[in-house]
């Protein structure tokens, strides 16, 4: 069925499934704007490793990341090496595509990494940059500024 507003999919039973609007893409029956699937990317690059509090570090090969954004949800994944952290202060920091619009934490896998606790990746509100971070006992943390291999991802909000 198509009209000047919308275009949609039907099953057999006459049962509307998925129809596009100038909202963007709806499901079910669902006719509300504010529930309109809207975007969708994928994406990938080369990153810059830097500290939290100032310099860059110096990686092996080609650094890289991938994404996939669906609506304002973004799954980022990346690897590196980290040769050198001479001149770099604060914790370890790689650029997202996207601003966070609010605070988040993901997974990390680290090989020949120096640190104390559990590692994870933190953003905080209104940013685009993933911090290194390392839990320790009690509420104290820990910021990741190490030589080493690093795998990682995280999921968040734009």
């Amino acid at each position: 069925h198509t009209s000047s507003h919308y275009i949609n999919f039907m099953t057999g039973g006459y049962s509307e499934r998925f129809r596009i609007t100038d909202n963007g893409v709806t499901f079910n029956g669902d006719t509300a704007a504010a529930n309109a699937l809207d975007d969708y990317e994928e994406g990938s690059g080369d990153l810059a490793v830097t500290g939290t509090g100032g310099g860059t570090a110096a990686t092996s090969g080609t650094p890289d990341y991938q994404y996939t954004k669906v609506g304002n949800l973004v799954s980022f994944q990346f690897e590196f090496q980290c040769t050198s952290v001479s001149g770099v202060s604060g914790a370890l920091q790689i650029a997202l595509p996207f601003t966070a619009t609010d605070y988040g934490a993901g997974s990390i896998r680290c090989y020949s990494v120096t640190f104390d606790g559990s590692p994870f990746l933190g953003i905080s509100n209104n940013t685009s940059q993933v911090y290194f971070k390392a839990n320790k006992s009690g509420n104290a943390t820990q910021n990741i500024l190490s030589t080493g291999y690093y795998y990682g991802q995280i999921t968040y909000k734009t």
